[in-house]
């Protein structure tokens, strides 16, 4: 119909239709009308014919151009008008230019063509539509009309939903060209000339439209509508992005990370349903987040944990079980955990509102003491008890849609328990006050001695755990108990919190924090201060008991200060302090603070005059030295009751590791600490107790189970004592204990019959999947105490881990689905959460590490079980090198499940890959690491034995050197990881003081890797660690370095036969070529010869030794630059200010050449002399010193060495040109030794500060090349400004000497590096050597054009600056 029709018809035509569209919205069959010419429409934009197509589509464009205009114009006020062309210029039409639109049909205009424009979008691989047309749908859609999502979102929402479902349904239909953004730049012979065109032309669209979507989905104000289409959008994305490996490079885009911060804004979002869109992409994209984004995930998880919606707390769940483990322990940022702590804050310093009423604190108070909820309904009763009692004329204060003030809490975060348990809380607190303390408890006298009654309940629980709570164990919900009864708990004290500080207000007063009560409150208060002091006074010791209870630490903290101060003021005696003492360095060694400890210590002696000595042993168990604290609390307890209280085990392995000397870096760890002696009256029962658990605690942190058995016979020993018996309750459960030895030992069956004598029952048995599981009877336990609530979800992992096993074994064949088995772990999961979701209720600032462990094992066996993936815990790559955990407990405990699962797979008949093995590897040498750094030598050498094949038993007799040399690692496990073990058991030898052997053993292995050509670079970091224990020990090893020189000398070998192992292993090294990388090398000539000790001189081969096995490796061209620039300095101010240096035979033997034959002696040493200095400035001379010298006409040192000479021997004078030539060449080559090293440690600086260039500039278009591009790992930055400073002094006082290095490393050096040394490079620019002058300039200009605005500031203060001093020159008589 239309095919052959002219250009100037087809116009005509849109024209008439466009009327006729009009008139069908009057006509009776509108409907209908509107359908037709909807159908008309999309025929003409089907057309082939492209001269036609064109001209359609610009029309249609036109109209929605006019349209867009029309709308554009409505919003703008009438005393203003819209500059005509200035909306949308690119897609009008002059056909249109006249025309003004009502609003209504404006709108209806858009929208009914952008249905046609589907014809176009939705035809797959078009190539007139992804080619022909200009603008393309793809273009006009996400950039030719995104004025859509600005001002006309807010007004017109519709027609942003209109133009993102277009957009939307176009990207559907090509899989939103995820595929075609890999391609190359150039089609394939091989594709078809239409795909291919079509891949090229939408190479760009993925970013674009990732960017997009980005920037919509951070957007606060966006239609409803509108944004979970965006969110369904996002997650197809994601889901596609996942279903191939070759997408992989698409996650290194900057647009994909912008993309998941978009997403993660809206996993806050007030909307339930808009949270679960965000979070379910987040669990599709979990494993390709980067470290920043996995953190911030963290983040999002713990608030949405503690919200009000059940599901959308089960999602985030999900998702925190798929974040690593380490990611997920090592955040310590959280945003909005400080903006509700803030928020809190703001209210707290309010004036009261006075909307609390007596049946709101009836509510919370019963369900704190007594665990009744009162209210009922299907809202959230916290919820409702909020919003009724806010008040519209104090609308300020409830949360805002933005939270654009930082003191407001976003109206999301109101849908969590952690704001409104904060605020409940408090108005609590603030009623007892304002109603004078007469509250639904009764008058004020009843109110103290309700709460007081229950506070010494619970703190007569902790000390004896078969007490019954009476009132506190309320029922609680069947799925919910646990986490209800730690809540209550930590909501109890919180509430005296509250009190306390609103009382203080009532009676003292505050400068600002908080509002001043009404005066008849200030009043009553003011009379019955010493009553509310009192009663504080004599529940703090209860509160600090019910802290530690309540698994927080920090409350006992705080009423333990307040009770010692109370203690000093009123006199109290040194017997009184100690039970307080006891409890706050138990909070103390919680909160891993062995400082305070240690000050409490001092305080204990300045204030009572006695010297507790078992305050330091704590400290030692708090800094995570459990070996060392263990021995000393035996002391302690040996010294105190009269009995020898000594473990065998534990001084077998300990003793005999620790009995030689210790090397010098760790004579300062408190291993050198000395027991003191008490008398048996001197510590308290208490104290005793405590002591005895403490050394429990250790041994069962380094997992020695056998020396927690033999603490048990000690413990009893001392209870059957005759002579002085001692009440020692030890709070372990030893069946406990039993089961968790038989199963990290394998015994699977013993370890079944251990758990059946604890408590709870195994439903992880079941035969029926219909049987329900029963919490109650499942964890009997309900003591709020975390602790007890742990160890029942290890006895429950423990015996799914049993389960799973005999299941195994007995079913090896079948194919059956262990349903009951994964719904306990489920179950078992959703009780890990409890201590999760109470951290983010107390605003912690961490998770808390053992219950997020637990989550994470509970996860992995249930993968395992179900067959998802190898079960392994989840880790980041970087989690096992970075060392940031302090604690080894962690790693011990997810080594012992890991080991379990690799045995369950096994048993399965599933396979698994060597993955595995490596991980578990990698894992038990990270948990050796961590033990070593604090100290704990048996448990690194236990680890380390598990690394090999775990099947050698050690002697007795044995040393741990012989041990460690029998342990070795095969396979391709072992090509990986055997360098890392090895470096590892040296130093855990250095470590337990046998330095030599533990030096020999790490030259030794450093050798078998250079002559065997691989692992080069444990190579490196054998030999730079090995350099620093020489450095750390460098008077002993003197002699030894001393025969490696006396052996590279030697003609043969015969007269060295007594070297040392170590000395002849560094020999072996030092005689090893250097790979030739056109770098000055170190030499006896430039280091000996000039100066250089013997002993450093081999210390700098290994250096340059290292730098050639690994060049990548930037930490050892920092060590060799630092050593090659400390000797450079040295050599070159002897060389300036002494006498010179010694000339070589052969120097000397070339002057005697150049010299007559009847030169005196005397002469030839004077002109030796002369020739061996090297004219240089001094190192103390200062600049303006070196400004006076530049004047002098003396600036030519060859004129001055000359003038030297022929003063000193003035027959010179009349010698020939050659004579004077040859001396002076002589003379440059001695100057040119004289500055080797400097040359040396020169370019070693360059190459460290290439090796740290930081980021790299790679295009956004490519992700291939971003996926290639890996950041170097950054050195420490004082390392790389010590590197920049050096090199600066070099340029400015030696450039001359150092020009060529100088030159070529200024040009090529990243500006990265230079950035923190601006003003010293500013102040430089008054050097009175033009070519210094002009090196410094260029690079200041590079530094420029990388970071203008670092530059900006000194170079205009700068100008200034020199401007006034001109102008002041220029005034001046």
């Amino acid at each position: 119909m239309f095919l052959g029709a002219p250009l100037g018809c087809t116009v005509d035509r849109f024209r008439c239709k466009s009327g006729l569209r009009r008139m069908a919205g009057r006509s009776r069959d509108g409907r209908c009308v509107m359908a037709a010419v909807h159908s008309v429409y999309q025929a003409l934009l089907s057309l082939k014919n492209i001269p036609t197509l064109e001209a359609a589509y610009k029309m249609v464009l036109g109209e929605m151009a006019c349209a867009l205009c029309s709308l554009m114009e409505s919003l703008v006020p009438t005393d203003r008008s819209v500059a005509p062309g200035s909306t949308c210029s690119t897609i009008q039409h002059p056909a249109f230019a006249s025309l003004t639109l009502p609003v209504e049909k404006a709108q209806f205009t858009l929208i009914f063509n952008l249905s046609t424009l589907t014809t176009i979008g939705n035809t797959k691989n078009s190539l007139i539509g992804m080619w022909a047309l200009s603008p393309t749908v793809f273009t006009l859609l996400s950039q030719n009309l995104i004025l859509v999502h600005a001002e006309l979102a807010v007004y017109y929402p519709a027609i942003q939903y209109a133009v993102l479902y277009s957009l939307y349904s176009h990207c559907t239909r090509h899989d939103h060209f995820i595929s075609s953004s890999l391609s190359s730049s150039s089609p394939s012979l091989f594709d078809g000339a239409v795909i291919s065109t079509v891949t090229t032309a939408t190479k760009k669209h993925f970013g674009t439209l990732l960017s997009l979507l980005a920037n919509l989905l951070s957007k606060e104000h966006l239609y409803s509508d509108a944004r979970k289409l965006l969110l369904t959008w996002a997650q197809e994305i994601s889901l596609l992005m996942m279903k191939s490996d070759t997408y992989s490079p698409l996650f290194s885009l900057p647009s994909f990370n912008r993309f998941c911060r978009g997403l993660l804004d809206n996993a806050l979002h007030e909307d339930h349903s808009i949270c679960l869109q965000s979070c379910h992409s987040l669990q599709v994209l979990s494993t390709c987040l980067s470290t920043e984004l996995l953190q911030r995930c963290v983040d999002v998880c713990r608030v949405q944990l503690v919200h009000s919606a059940v599901r959308v707390r089960q999602a985030f769940a999900k998702l925190l079980r798929m974040i690593p483990l380490d990611v997920a322990l090592s955040n310590h940022s959280h945003s909005e955990i400080r903006e509700i702590s803030l928020a809190i804050r703001h209210h707290m310093s309010q004036p009261p509102s006075s909307t609390f009423h007596p049946q709101d604190f009836s509510d919370l108070i019963s369900f704190i003491l007594y665990g009744v909820l009162h209210r009922g309904g299907k809202d959230p009763w916290l919820e409702r008890l909020y919003h009724s009692c806010q008040r519209l004329d104090k609308r300020e204060r409830r949360g805002s849609v933005d939270g654009s003030r930082p003191q407001v809490v976003p109206r999301a975060l109101l849908k969590t328990e952690a704001v409104l348990w904060q605020w409940a809380v408090w108005e609590a607190a603030q009623f007892t006050v304002l109603s004078k303390l007469r509250t639904p408890l009764g008058r004020a006298q009843d109110t103290f001695q309700t709460i007081e009654g229950m506070i010494r309940s619970l703190a007569a629980h902790t000390l004896n755990p078969e007490q019954d709570l009476g009132a506190w164990a309320g029922p609680g919900s069947d799925g919910d108990g646990h986490h209800s009864n730690q809540l209550r708990l930590t909501l109890l004290l919180q509430y005296l919190e509250n009190l306390e500080k609103l009382m203080y207000n009532a009676y003292e007063g505050c400068a600002n924090a908080l509002t001043s009560p009404p005066k008849a409150i200030k009043t009553f208060f003011y009379t019955n201060r010493q009553t509310c002091q009192d009663w504080l006074t004599r529940i703090r010791l209860a509160l600090m008991r019910v802290g530690l209870l309540s698994g927080q630490p920090a409350v006992t903290v705080r009423h333990g200060f307040d009770l010692l101060t109370e203690f000093k003021n009123s006199g109290a005696q040194a017997p009184e302090l100690e039970v307080p003492l006891a409890l706050l360095v138990e909070a103390l060694c919680e909160l891993r603070c062995p400082e305070a400890i240690q000050g409490l210590a001092s305080w204990s002696l300045l204030t009572s005059g006695k010297s507790l000595g078992w305050l330091s042993s704590v400290a030692l168990q708090a800094e995570g030295r459990f070996e060392k604290a263990a021995l000393e609390y035996q002391d302690q307890l040996s010294a105190v009751t009269g009995m020898d209280c000594g473990i065998k085990s534990s001084e077998s392995s300990l003793l005999k590791l620790s009995n030689s000397t210790s090397s010098p870096k760790h004579t300062n760890n408190g291993d050198s600490r000395k027991t003191v002696l008490l008398k048996s009256s001197e510590c308290s029962p208490e104290v005793i107790n405590l002591l005895a658990n403490k050394a429990c605690q250790c041994y069962v942190a380094l997992c020695d189970w056998a020396s927690v058995r033999e603490w048990q016979a000690t413990a009893s020993a001392l209870k059957q004592n005759s002579t002085n018996p001692v009440s020692i309750n030890l709070r372990t459960d030893f069946n406990y204990i039993q089961a968790l030895c038989r199963f990290e030992e394998g015994d699977l069956t013993e370890c079944g019959t251990q758990l059946e004598l604890l408590p709870g029952e195994d439903y992880s048995a079941l035969s029926s999947n219909k049987d329900k599981l029963d919490l109650k009877r499942l964890l009997p336990s309900m003591s709020p105490d975390p602790a007890e609530l742990q160890r029942a979800i290890e006895v429950q992992l423990l015996r799914s881990a049993v389960s799973a096993m005999a299941r195994a074994s007995q079913e090896q064949r079948s194919t059956s689905n262990p349903d009951t088995l994964v719904r306990c772990l489920k179950q078992t999961g959703r009780i890990c959460l409890g201590p999760l979701r109470l951290s983010t209720l107390t605003l912690s600032d961490s998770l808390p590490t053992l219950s997020t462990l637990q989550l994470h094992v509970t996860t992995a066996l249930e993968n395992t079980l179900t067959g998802q993936d190898d079960g392994v815990i989840p880790l980041s790559s970087e989690a096992l090198n970075s060392c940031k955990q302090q604690d080894v407990q962690l790693f011990l405990q997810a080594l012992r499940y890991s080991t379990f699962q690799r045995q369950l797979l096994q048993k399965l008949q599933k396979g698994y890959s060597s993955s595995i093995d490596g991980h578990l590897l990698e894992l038990c040498l990270t948990a050796a690491k961590f033990a070593r750094k604090k100290g704990n030598i048996a448990l690194a050498s236990r680890l380390l034995s598990q690394c090999s094949d775990g099947t050698q038993e050690e002697k007795q007799e044995d040393d741990l050197c012989q041990t460690f040399k029998r342990l070795s690692l095969e396979g391709t496990v072992g090509e990986k990881w055997g360098p890392e073990v090895q470096i590892e058991k040296a130093k855990v030898l250095r470590t337990a003081g046998q330095s030599m052997a533990a030096m020999e053993m790490l030259s030794r292995a450093a050798l078998s890797y250079c002559q065997l050509g691989k692992n080069e670079g444990a190579a490196c970091r054998s030999l730079l660690t090995l350099c620093k224990w020489l450095l750390a020990d460098w008077k002993d090893m003197t002699p030894q370095l001393k025969q490696v020189v006396k052996k590279s000398g030697a003609i043969n070998s015969s007269a060295l036969g007594n070297m040392s192992p170590l000395s002849r292993n560094i020999a072996d090294l030092l005689g090893l070529p250097l790979e030739d990388q056109n770098v000055p090398h170190i030499t006896a000539v430039t280091s000996v010869n000039v100066g250089v000790g013997e002993p450093d001189f081999v210390l700098g081969q290994l250096y340059q030794l290292s730098t050639s096995l690994a060049p990548e490796m930037a930490k050892s061209w920092a060590a060799l630059a630092s050593w090659a620039y400390r000797w450079g300095r040295k050599v070159v101010d002897n060389a300036s200010q002494g006498e010179g240096l010694p000339l070589l035979p052969g120097e000397k033997k070339d002057i005697e050449e150049l010299l007559p034959a009847t030169t005196s002696e005397e002469d030839k040493e004077t002109i030796f002399s002369i020739l061996g200095q090297a004219m240089c400035r001094p190192t103390g001379i200062q600049d303006e010193d070196m400004a006076l010298q530049q004047e002098d006409d003396e600036d030519d040192m060859v004129d001055v060495i000359w003038r030297q000479l022929t003063s000193s021997c003035p027959w010179l004078g009349e010698a020939g040109q050659h004579v004077t030539d040859g001396l002076i060449r002589v003379w440059r080559r001695v100057v040119d030794r004289i500055f080797g090293l400097y040359r040396v440690s020169c370019h070693a600086y360059f190459t460290f500060l290439k090796l740290n260039a930081g980021q790299v500039l790679v295009d956004e278009d490519d992700p291939k090349l971003l996926l290639s591009c890996h950041n170097s790992k950054q050195s420490n930055d004082d390392v790389i400004v010590m590197a920049t400073l050096r090199l600066l002094r070099l340029l400015v006082k030696h450039a001359g000497e150092l020009r060529e290095g100088l030159e070529l490393g200024l040009a090529s050096t990243p500006t990265a590096p230079w950035r923190r040394i601006i003003p010293q490079l500013f102040s430089r620019l008054n050097h009175p050597e033009a070519y210094i002058r002009q090196s410094i300039c260029s690079l200041l200009c590079r530094v420029a054009q990388d970071s203008p605005h670092l530059i900006l500031y000194p170079a205009i203060v700068g100008s200034l600056s020199l401007g006034g001093e001109a102008q002041n020159a220029a005034f001046s008589p």
